[in-house]
């Protein structure tokens, strides 16, 4: 998850938006 797949990015934009930075940090 540290590499950040393009099949994560993008589901994750869609569903946290803005806080999709927030998001990935947290999954981290």
């Amino acid at each position: 998850m540290s590499s950040e797949p393009p099949d994560g990015l993008p589901r994750y934009r869609l569903l946290t938006g803005m806080d999709d930075a927030a998001f990935c940090h947290r999954v981290s």
